[in-house]
């Protein structure tokens, strides 16, 4: 592919420009943001990736399709994750993200040219996202600490009242780290070895550490997060956006919540973490199986789906009165490598708390985040279909093929199906492993 684009100087001249307007686009934004107390810290490596997923990867996606569709690859599966980027950092309904929708568009317009013209046979185009995305607010921006910094001021706190030693605790998100000056020192060396008589190239050399400083650190760049468990620490925090699982690492085995009524400081931490603002949620294990919810307002138990409240409201309705929500989740909590307390970020029906420091937010449920879509050609028509998870789309998409449908002039898409379906809740990640942008599937309708 590198190869290709090489040789193929237009899109070499198209990728350079569009890389120096996305960048200065981006410091715009960033600029912009800083006046007007955006709601989110800007991230150091953030104008690197949006070059490279924007501009450079939308581009190698493109021809790489198109290629494909000359040489008449049966079924292609792409996906365009350019709008889950900016979704996170400006908000999923920003001015930011819809116009780089556009872009995308512009893409899929030259596949649907390159499907008129020239394939190498006929296609089909479908375009869906796995999931939605819900408007957030930064938990380190709302409550000035990151949710490991809570829970270890929490354990610090409980030592003296219990008279024993603080559990100790770390978290994935490493916010200090050895790493994190280096790119400033490297400038300061350079500083204390330059010359006095060239003290503009010192004044300038001392500008870009500055800079650097306020910018970037190539902490971001090298360690973005980290997982680290050992037995100096007994609890372990590991979030993804709106979604954080906790470990008492010092028992091997998956802890109900009788496990951690019994002991007082593991208590204490989960009273301290439910009476917390930004925590809307905490699930654990059962004796029995089950799954044992509770908020502020309400608890409840969670098996085979059914949802029985035992005191107060359903914790789990402000999120989401789905049965299928109440099945992911409970699938989620009881899987053996889940954490042994799995903390929702608070959401008041608009806003949803997110561990990391975005604007936009998914992993786990409430709000538009569990709203994916699925766009087909009118022959496929999905309208009424219920879609649960990635294998009802394979079997409701591919099945027409399969099935030897007779074949049709080449449509636009047309028909747009929103399928409901339950957040994919699965063990966060230190990066998220999917995104919400349009991907497509291009089938040979023979």
């Amino acid at each position: 592919m590198a190869l290709l684009i090489a040789l193929h100087p237009i899109r070499v001249a198209r990728i350079g420009a569009q890389a120096v307007v996305e960048w200065l686009r981006e410091e715009w934004e960033r600029l912009r943001g800083e006046l007007t107390r955006r709601t989110t810290h800007a991230e150091g490596i953030f104008p690197f990736l949006r070059i490279l997923s924007n501009v450079v990867v939308r581009e190698l996606q493109t021809m790489a399709i198109l290629l494909d569709l000359y040489l008449g690859v049966p079924i292609i599966y792409s996906t365009f994750m350019q709008y889950d980027e900016l979704g996170h950092h400006f908000g999923p309904r920003s001015r930011q993200a819809l116009k780089d929708l556009k872009r995308t568009d512009a893409r899929i317009a030259e596949i649907m040219r390159m499907v008129r013209v020239a394939a190498g046979r006929g296609y089909d185009v479908v375009l869906l996202s796995d999931h939605g995305m819900t408007p957030a607010v930064s938990y380190r921006v709302k409550f000035r600490e990151s949710l490991g910094t809570t829970i270890e001021r929490i354990l610090a706190g409980d030592a003296p009242r219990s008279g024993r030693g603080a559990l100790r605790a770390v978290a994935s998100f490493a916010e200090d780290t050895e790493y994190a000056d280096v790119g400033a020192q490297i400038l300061d060396a350079a500083v204390l070895v330059a010359p006095r008589r060239y003290a503009r190239v010192r004044r300038a050399l001392r500008r870009s550490r500055d800079w650097m400083r306020r910018h970037y650190g190539l902490r971001e760049i090298i360690v973005p997060e980290k997982y680290r468990v050992d037995a100096r620490n007994a609890v372990v925090a590991t979030y993804s956006s709106c979604l954080a699982h906790l470990y008492f690492a010092d028992d091997p085995r998956p802890l109900t919540r009788s496990d951690i009524a019994a002991d007082p400081r593991r208590a204490h931490l989960y009273g301290a973490l439910l009476a917390h603002p930004g925590i809307g949620l905490i699930a654990s294990r059962t004796v029995d199986g089950g799954v044992y919810l509770e908020s502020r307002r309400g608890r409840a138990r969670l098996a085979r789906g059914i949802v029985t409240v035992t005191a107060g409201e359903d914790p789990l309705s402000i999120y989401d009165r789905d049965a299928r929500v109440a099945r992911a989740v409970e699938r989620l909590v009881s899987q053996p490598n889940g954490g042994d307390l799995v903390l929702f970020g608070a959401f008041d029906g608009q806003e949803i708390v997110s561990f990391d420091d975005q604007v936009g937010a998914h992993g786990c449920v409430g709000g538009d985040q569990a709203f994916p879509f699925l766009i087909t050609p009118p022959g496929l028509d999905l309208t009424g279909a219920q879609i649960d998870d990635a294998r009802d789309i394979h079997r409701l998409v591919m099945a027409r093929y399969a099935g030897g449908a007779p074949e049709a002039p080449v449509p636009e898409p047309a028909s747009l199906t929103s399928a409901r379906k339950s957040s994919p809740l699965s063990r966060s990640a230190p990066a998220n492993a999917s995104s919400s942008a349009p991907a497509h599937v291009l089938s040979d309708r023979r």
